[in-house]
């Protein structure tokens, strides 16, 4: 997103008409464009495999096994994103780039291999109760664990691109604006401590460094104390 934020203020900078459609329009297809590719490669799955000319139930099962292949892949997927995206972006940040595949490699390996073994029990579930022909079984997750790698790979080959190129454009963070939502503790007898490791980490004067606390009312899982949520905005320039 820091990538895209950077190229749509290149093209409204010149605040001019048709570069003010420009980057609307860039906007739109950067947005909506990946729903509407995956839509028409599964119309064109769906005409190629003569998706009208079958029945009912196995029609449902298609469509049933491609969304639940999206879901539990992003599902498995989600947790080593969250955990080992932070790690490699820090190993970036110290310039221990011999550490990047590595830390790829172990997430791929520790993903899969939770992968693999929650889809297999549905597999059996599906050939074992519901019926469904082995070598459709098989396909289904093959798919699977497919797009699973998929969704692991494209974080960090985008952490690398998008870090790639804001350091090649010469910017550099000037200003972090952080919000903290949290039933309790109270966040401001920390915020200063907070923002002096924040401004030091960031190299970056300490007034630079804005953090405020907030609580959702009791509402949501912050409200029932049950955990924090942390909302964080930086500015880049050069």
């Amino acid at each position: 997103m820091a990538g895209i934020g950077i190229k749509l203020n290149r093209i409204y900078s010149k605040n001019t008409i048709a570069t003010n459609l420009m980057g609307f329009g860039y906007s739109t297809v950067i947005t909506i464009a990946p729903m509407f590719l995956v839509i028409a490669a599964v119309i064109i799955m769906q005409i190629l495999l003569g998706f009208s000319s079958i029945g009912y139930a196995q029609r449902e099962l298609y469509s049933c096994t491609v969304l639940y292949i999206f879901v539990f892949a992003l599902l498995t997927a989600s947790p080593f994103n969250a955990v080992l995206s932070k790690y490699m972006s820090d190993v970036i940040y110290e310039e221990k780039y011999e550490n990047i595949l590595p830390c790829y490699y172990v997430g791929l390996l520790l993903n899969t291999l939770l992968s693999a073994a929650l889809g297999i029990p549905f597999c059996i579930h599906e050939y074992v109760v519901g019926k469904v022909d082995i070598f459709f079984v098989f396909l289904g997750y093959c798919g699977y664990m497919a797009l699973m790698f998929v969704f692991y790979s494209m974080l960090y080959l985008s952490i690398c691109k998008v870090y790639k190129k804001i350091s090649a454009l010469g910017y550099r963070v000037c200003n972090v604006d952080v919000t903290l939502i949290a039933q309790k503790p109270k966040i401001s007898p920390y915020t200063d401590i907070m923002r002096k490791n924040i401004s030091n980490a960031l190299e970056i004067d300490i007034d630079s460094v804005n953090i405020k606390g907030t609580t959702e009312e009791h509402l949501g899982f912050t409200g029932k104390e049950e955990g924090i949520s942390c909302h964080a905005v930086c500015l880049l320039c050069k």
